[in-house]
């Protein structure tokens, strides 16, 4: 056995079952000098707030802020330039990651191909310095780029390269911005990697693993079933990115700390050094890097009013409200400068201007920005034509460019209407019209994150017209799914947000805050702090709920109520005073009733919240109700397959009865066969419904003595109704008394009372 090699790796190295998974790290040597990534991004930033110091009469104070904005996460940076900026125009610029010449990394992947011990490479670079080093030294090899490089036959015998985010030279093919990683890899890449991986052992080279922040099986590991063998090899002195670092301890693989060259050294294969001729300084190389990055940002279709829009927003996102209103200050002077002779790189600047009076409540100015942007895009679709002589020119493209801005601005204005309303109740129509416009133009253009929008324009309007909760609460669930298939990161955070918002408001509180830890996530990959922020305060929101008020205190959470009004109460009541076995009782009924609806997400919603209550309580039955329920929701919602698994889940477990297994047994059958429809069950304790029912009646009757001017009868009502609780309960008499000051802020509002 070679020294320092886990065994696991010796066996595949014997065998010849070797795959190399290889990261950005293996590029760095002479004479490649790949530039570091995050060196990349330092000279992107650098050029882009240069560009935007040039906007004309620019004042000293917004230079200095452009000047202190600190370079955001290199995993977000490209993804707000590819989203806010310069779109597909982005990809081009990544052609400077193109290495010089291969080093000896890349030589001794050729040389371990060559003896046969080499399946495959995995790699998510993007230079061509692994084919080359192959056609230097006469080893075939099979590149996998584009999708029907994926789909072709097997080449066997042959190793193979699968880059899987694209190739220098095929800027079509880059996977780069985070918008694009959230998606996951294409179907037919996990399918082919699952292939690659099967039976063989991976060693990881060069790799620092951050792509796993995207998803744990971002890279396919797990899709046939069965993690390989993993070696994950880690320069000296360097950590493994926290989600490498919990993927590694899941799947059983083995870390081990040796730099690429003296790794491959022990694997057998250590070319000769290449001749000091043939380096490229480093420097030299850094300098081509900053040269195209300022001609990228100096390009027709940026320029310093579109530079200084996006350090606008990035401002306001590391929140940096003062640096980021001398911008807003600078930006607002040039454009009112130009009068009607706007330049197409404006849109962003109207766009940001309008946000940000919103933002500082100027209303009535972000309206006339947001009409102005309006406008603005308009006209732009009005004058699209074909330029004589171009057959490059994609109408198509420019025509769905216009209708996005224009989608975009109107969901702008809609949003301004609708904070209008407080002082102008009949803005509520004007914001209507706002959004409908909006949503024709995401239908015409089918893109998932313009519907994203518009269908959570769809959910604040529908609660600005109190429209029953379920109905909000599926609407901001819709809006979270689409934007997350098209990794829009904000909207999805914002729209777990709102929908998690929602459900504390229904006193559901253990579903959100596993929302909200998703909603978190997105927030840091959209690199904005104002939602991380407002993430954790609903997440203390919970904890506030959740937490028993000090004797003789009044303190109640505000629910936004419906037809299962005094359900929800008594939920929020009983977290409040933790008073477990009612809460799960009354999940049981709630959960009962949406099925009876035939609502599936709610449903679904409610199954999840009887789990947890009842995992609390620890009480089998309604565990097994819960259990059942979720996969009867996930029928009606046409997840067949998911349902088939909740209901074999379920059928795994012990303390099921007969009874109950036949059923669930025959709802596995209909799940499958699609043939009939899932039953559901109720095991709710008649004794837990008697307290509920004896507590409402207690209360009604107080508040009915109350507003008989009969306080003191009706203190004693809630008096005796909180003493029988607690012996029901058997639970603390302070906690009792928390249970009572929340039934009076509840049910009795009375000043006299409460004075």
């Amino acid at each position: 056995m070679k020294p320092h090699l886990p065994a696991a790796l010796h066996r595949g190295l014997e065998e010849k079952r070797l795959v190399v998974l290889a990261g950005s790290g293996i590029s760095r040597l002479s004479p490649s000098y790949v530039p570091i990534w995050s060196a990349y991004n330092n000279s992107l930033f650098t050029a882009l707030r240069a560009c935007a110091e040039e906007l004309p009469g620019i004042a000293t104070e917004a230079r200095a802020a452009i000047a202190a904005l600190p370079l955001p996460d290199t995993k977000i940076f490209s993804d707000l330039i590819a989203r806010l900026m310069a779109g597909e125009g982005y990809f081009p610029i990544l052609n400077v990651l193109e290495g010089r010449e291969p080093n000896s990394n890349h030589l001794a992947l050729a040389e371990l191909a060559r003896k046969g011990v080499l399946r495959a490479i995995v790699t998510t670079n993007f230079d061509t310095l692994i084919e080359r080093a192959f056609r230097r030294e006469g080893v075939p090899l099979v590149e996998l780029v584009r999708s029907a490089d994926y789909e072709q036959l097997r080449a066997d015998g042959l190793c193979v390269l699968a880059k899987i985010h694209g190739s220098i030279g095929q800027p079509e093919t880059f996977v780069d911005t985070a918008s694009q990683k959230l998606k996951g890899l294409p179907r037919f890449v996990r399918a082919r990697l699952a292939e690659l991986y099967r039976g063989n052992h991976v060693l990881v080279v060069g790799f620092s693993g951050e792509d796993l922040d995207f998803g744990e099986d971002y890279l396919a590991f797990a899709e046939s079933g069965g993690y390989p063998e993993i070696t994950w090899a880690r320069h000296p002195g360097s950590e493994l990115a926290p989600a490498a670092a919990r993927f590694l301890a899941k799947s059983g693989g083995v870390s081990i700390e040796l730099d690429a060259s003296s790794l491959f050294g022990l694997l057998g294969v250590a070319p000769a050094a290449l001749d000091p001729a043939d380096r490229a300084p480093q420097d030299a190389v850094q300098e081509e890097v900053a040269r195209a990055a300022r001609d990228f940002f100096h390009r027709p279709y940026l320029g310093p009013l579109y530079c200084s829009s996006f350090c606008a927003s990035l401002l306001s996102r590391a929140g940096m409200t003062s640096e980021a209103r001398s911008v807003y200050s600078a930006l607002r002077a040039y454009v009112e400068s130009l009068g009607d002779r706007l330049p197409k790189t404006a849109a962003p600047a109207l766009r940001r201007l309008a946000i940000a009076a919103r933002d500082d409540e100027e209303l009535d100015i972000a309206e006339f920005w947001a009409r102005r942007e309006i406008a603005f895009w308009q006209a732009a679709l009005a004058s699209v034509r074909i330029p004589p002589g171009d057959p490059s020119f994609d109408l198509n493209l420019a025509l769905a460019e216009g209708r996005r801005g224009l989608a975009a601005a109107w969901s702008v204005l809609g949003r301004i209407h609708l904070d209008q309303m407080e002082l102008e109740p009949q803005k509520i129509e004007d914001a209507r019209s706002a959004f409908q416009e909006a949503d024709q133009l995401a239908r015409a253009n089918g893109n998932a994150t313009l519907l994203a929008i518009t269908t959570f324009n769809d959910a604040i309007l529908a609660r600005a017209e109190r429209e029953p909760p379920d109905d909000v609460i599926d609407l901001f669930r819709k809006s979270a799914e689409l934007a997350a298939s098209d990794g829009a990161a904000e909207v999805a955070s914002e729209a777990l947000l709102h929908q998690s918002l929602e459900m504390i408001g229904l006193a559901e509180y253990d579903l959100p805050w596993l929302h909200l830890d998703r909603a978190s996530g997105y927030a840091k990959l959209a690199g904005n702090l104002d939602l991380s922020v407002r993430i954790s305060d609903a997440r203390e929101r919970i904890k506030e709920l959740r937490t028993p008020p000090p004797v003789g205190s009044v303190h109640s959470p505000q629910l936004r109520v419906h037809g299962e009004e005094r359900l929800r109460r008594n939920i929020a009541l009983f977290e409040m005073a933790g008073f477990r076995q009612p809460i799960t009782d009354t999940f049981s009924e709630l959960c009962w009733q949406a099925w009876k609806r035939k609502s599936p997400w709610r449903s679904l919603d409610l199954a999840y919240a009887l789990f947890f209550a009842a995992k609390r309580d620890d009480y089998e039955p309604c565990i097994i109700e819960a259990m059942n329920c979720s996969g009867a929701a996930r029928f009606l919602a046409g997840d067949r397959e998911g349902a088939a698994k909740d209901f074999e889940s379920l059928l795994s477990r012990e303390m099921v009865p007969e009874p109950v297994r036949e059923l669930v047994e025959r709802n596995l059958e209909a799940a499958k066969s699609g043939r009939s429809e899932p039953e559901t069950f109720r095991f709710g304790s008649d004794e837990t419904n008697e307290l509920i029912a004896f507590i409402q009646k207690m209360t009604n009757a107080a508040e009915s003595l109350d507003e008989r001017g009969q306080t003191e009868q009706a203190l004693n009502t809630l008096v005796d109704t909180a003493g029988f609780v607690r012996e029901v309960t058997e639970k603390r008499v302070d906690t009792s008394r928390g249970l009572l000051a929340a039934l009076l802020d509840y049910r009795l509002r009375s000043k006299s009372l409460l004075s």
